[in-house]
């Protein structure tokens, strides 16, 4: 089983999201909702998935001009989107047992945004 979907958005600043000052945390959640609006649809005709323990492979797509410097909060956010349309039964680690990311440069704005690669985990001995 290796299904994969590609997901078109805008790259978030991440940044705020962990800063102590409460200004940036407001900014920080206006930003996580906006990905949100524009994840959500593109994900509503996803099937369910039903074999577990998965391992995740995202390749984050980004311009030179706007870097993004921590995709592993974009990436728990795809997921937590997955959980939340029922997409993923659960985000604990019988469900999701490893997550890897990439990063990849191109040119065009609008080619921003995720490949997301999703297999079952296969267990090395």
């Amino acid at each position: 089983m290796m299904l994969e979907y590609r997901l078109f958005f805008e790259p978030v600043c991440t940044s705020y999201q962990n800063s102590g000052q409460t200004s940036n945390r407001v900014h920080s959640q206006k930003q996580r909702l906006r990905f949100k609006q524009e994840v959500f649809p593109q994900m509503q005709r996803w099937p369910r998935i039903k074999q577990f323990p998965l391992c995740f492979d995202f390749t984050f797509f980004y311009v030179k001009e706007y870097t993004v410097m921590n995709y592993a909060i974009m990436a728990d956010w795809i997921i937590d989107c997955m959980a939340f349309l029922g997409i993923l039964q659960d985000i604990n680690p019988k469900i999701i047992a490893e997550i890897t990311i990439r990063v990849q440069e191109v040119k065009s704005h609008n080619k921003t945004g995720a490949l997301i690669k999703i297999s079952k985990y296969e267990k090395i001995s």
